[in-house]
């Protein structure tokens, strides 16, 4: 904790910007200019997402200025905090980082997303609360880092800002950073293989760190003679690396857990672990020395780079997992009514209790924020929990009506659940209140209604809009793809591969658009991209499957599919192909099981595809009555996929000699013109019940 001291009088405060690339050693850069120049310490630190908000920050920095006391006490200051204009809430907060900066700190503002809008510029509750301590007289700093350069040149505290932006090291330089490394942990130095192996490191000083960690394990000269781990490394592909090393099962699930989480201090993972103190720092010390775990603070993190490769060589904690965590931290932190745990700890806490299948955080209302149920409903969202995900949403937008990512993620999430009214209602919401986002959110829904013509329209605002995210670029690709336009679809797709290589949906994508161009050679060269970034069989198997099904190899396809629906990420898609596959191969009794389970599993999600089955079943069944009767209830009927259906159904009634002979030729008349009508329509094989990228 920092103790109030006496202030220096003076009459200049400034705000240190600091921006650049993740990993390129922003904070590293910052705490020695600090030391060297200012005589300051850089700390402590406060992370912002995109879920965080004023009260969070009062909450923190009222933690490191003073004792919060017991449960009590903390929910008083939530409950107080919370109730106060904005103007107050910012005074208080001023107050407290005055306190901070008298012990010759210079708190840090880590902006993971939450400080800055789409346009690059600071969001108005935090331009309110730069200006004030702009204004203090105090020789007080304040620093923020960002991952782009803010827009700041318009604001009144413009002039009080000292921006810098951390350029990538020369090669000098990363030569000079190796050397020391390898120096201080008494490694042989061979200069010409270090000069011969900076040069595929980018600049990037995590890069060194990552290097000197692979040579303890595997020797310089294994790095020298296969420097495509550092060609991966360098183009932001850490997949192969993490998938490549060798921790113990406690080691990964120390990983996985603080992948999970956003920064936790020692006491948690410990008793999350099960370890005492004494084995659980030098676990984490091997986890540092290989540049996955970083320290803030005396707490612990992911290495921001590091954090989705985690999640795609090791996957996420289940859910039987977190119940064991939640009774750890609940026996060790909760034992007493009059406990008095960390901000850090009822967070943790808050998370196990929902992640362990729980919605219900009653036991602990008194202190949850707003940003806590946030995070859950993103979450959720991520892991394709649509109804835990809008429940959430729901109850953060109540909490806080102003919300505007919370709003999205209820109308993501609705769209997900097929309620178009409800879908309709909250998109209309988000529109009045001028986010130019709304143009993205439309195309997402059309998108999701198989109306890929007017999704492409609003997919090209977005762009127009200067929207130029990875979900406008990947959505716009996939229309383009399911219009035939593979040209164009390509040339999208691969301007979100050119940014993040190991993006495991895009590849996918790309796989299916060269499929339908029929060009081979980058067909296979995605799909061996695939299978080196998609660790743990998201999409590779159900992509094999998909490969053998068009080839009709059904048995090998079957055993692909099976372990598809076997991985942690089982999708609807792998669960529709099982289906189809057991369809294909006349194990109808098989099929209609699997159809079962897939309607229990996913209930009211794509109903179309799950009728289309179910109609697909009963018409290779020969039973054409019960299948028009569920044709007659699909959603949308003008799909080719749907059409080829009513052309079968139609075949097999005017087969069917029960049926009187004016309706038998009237069925024939009809199902020939279907048949007419769709030899003019190129239905590519891979649209039918295709995985897509439901990532925030």
């Amino acid at each position: 904790k920092h103790k109030r001291k006496t202030s220096k009088c003076q009459t200049f405060c400034a705000r240190i910007n600091i921006s650049g690339l993740e990993g390129i050693g922003r904070r590293s850069y910052l705490e020695r200019a600090c030391k060297d120049n200012l005589g300051l310490n850089l700390g402590p630190y406060f992370r912002f997402d995109e879920t965080i908000d004023l009260d969070d920050l009062y909450l923190w920095t009222l933690d490191e200025t003073s004792d919060l006391g017991t449960r009590e006490n903390m929910a008083s200051e939530i409950r107080t905090f919370s109730s106060q204009p904005q103007s107050v809430k910012i005074e208080e907060i001023i107050n407290r980082l005055k306190i901070l900066c008298s012990d010759n700190c210079v708190p840090c503002f880590v902006d993971f997303g939450g400080f800055l809008d789409d346009l690059g510029q600071y969001k108005e509750p935090y331009v309110e609360l730069l200006n004030a301590f702009a204004l203090l007289d105090e020789d007080y700093y304040l620093a923020l880092i960002h991952r782009r350069s803010p827009f700041v040149d318009d604001l009144p505290f413009a002039p009080k800002i000292l921006r810098q932006k951390v350029q990538p090291l020369q090669k000098e330089e990363m030569t000079l950073l190796c050397q020391q490394l390898f120096r201080l942990n008494r490694r042989k130095i061979n200069m010409a293989s270090i000069e011969e192996i900076v040069t595929y490191m980018g600049g990037h000083p995590l890069a060194a760190y990552f290097t000197l960690s692979y040579v303890v394990d595997y020797g310089l000269q294994a790095l020298v003679a296969d420097k495509s781990i550092l060609v991966d490394f360098n183009a932001k592909k850490f997949t192969r690396y993490i998938g490549g090393l060798t921790f113990s099962d406690t080691e990964w699930f120390v990983l996985q857990y603080l992948a999970s989480e956003q920064v936790l201090p020692l006491s948690i993972i410990g008793v999350v672990a099960d370890l005492r103190p004494e084995d659980l720092a030098p676990l984490l010390r091997n986890l540092i020395d290989h540049s996955l775990v970083l320290v803030m603070d005396d707490n612990y993190t992911i290495s921001p780079p590091i954090r989705d490769a985690i999640h795609r060589v090791r996957g996420f904690i289940d859910a039987e997992t977190y119940q064991e965590i939640r009774r750890r931290i609940t026996e060790t932190f909760w034992s007493n009514d009059k406990a008095a745990p960390q901000i850090e700890v009822v967070d943790a806490t808050l998370h196990a209790v929902a992640r362990s299948g729980s919605a219900d955080l009653s036991p602990y209302q008194d202190l949850t924020r707003t940003s806590i149920v946030h995070r859950l409903a993103r979450e959720c969202y991520i892991r394709r929990e649509w109804e835990p995900a809008l429940e959430y949403a729901t109850r953060a937008e109540s909490m806080d009506p102003s919300r505007r990512e919370v709003k999205i993620i209820s109308f993501k999430s609705l769209v997900q659940l097929e309620k178009w009214d409800q879908a309709e209602i909250k998109l209309n919401e988000i529109q009045r209140s001028g986010n130019r986002l709304s143009f993205y959110l439309k195309g997402f829904m059309l998108r999701r209604r198989r109306q890929f013509q007017q999704a492409i329209s609003c997919f090209e605002l977005a762009l127009k809009s200067g929207d130029k995210s990875h979900s406008v670029y990947r959505d716009y690709a996939d229309c383009l793809h399911r219009c035939s336009r593979y040209k164009d679809a390509l040339e999208n797709v691969e301007i979100v591969l050119k940014r993040d290589p190991e993006n495991i949906f895009a590849l996918d994508l790309a796989i299916r658009i060269c499929s339908d161009m029929e060009d081979t050679t980058k067909a296979e060269y995605f799909l061996a991209e695939l299978e080196q970034h998609d660790i743990n069989g998201r999409f590779i198997h159900h992509r094999r499957a998909k490969v053998l099904t068009e080839k009709r190899m059904w048995e090998t396809a079957l055993i692909e599919v099976e372990k598809a629906c076997t991985t942690g990420f089982s999708t609807f898609e792998a669960f529709a192909q099982k289906v189809d596959t057991l369809i294909e191969m006349t194990r109808f009794e098989d099929a209609g099981l699997a159809l079962n389970i897939l309607e229990r599993r996913f209930r009211g999600q794509r109903r179309d595809v799950q009728k289309g089955l179910r109609c697909k079943l009963l018409i290779r069944q020969g039973n054409w009555r019960e299948a028009k009767s569920i044709w007659d209830n699909l959603d949308d009927k003008t799909l080719g996929v749907h059409l080829g259906l009513l052309q079968r159904i139609l075949e097999l009634k005017g087969s069917d000699a029960l049926v009187p002979l004016a309706e038998r030729t009237q069925a024939k008349d009809e199902a020939e013109k279907l048949k007419a009508k769709l030899q003019k329509i190129r239905i590519p094989i891979s649209h039918d019940y295709e995985e897509e990228d439901q990532l925030l």
